[in-house]
């Protein structure tokens, strides 16, 4: 995945982290490995992602 925005107004009420699970669900039902591309300086999209809501790996 990757390109997953969020209007400034809009954040922090949890769009994305909708998103990207239901991305996440759909992906792992057709039996692949979802990956999300998050820059290391966005500590709001990396926080989900190595939280374990994701896929509980984070890379640098």
């Amino acid at each position: 995945m990757s390109a997953v925005c969020t209007a400034p107004e809009a954040r922090g009420r949890g769009h994305a982290a909708r998103v990207v699970s239901a991305l996440v669900a759909r992906i792992t039902a057709r039996g692949e490995r979802p990956f999300l591309h998050v820059a290391e300086k966005n500590t709001g999209a990396r926080s989900p992602c190595t939280s374990g809501s994701a896929s509980g790996r984070a890379s640098r």
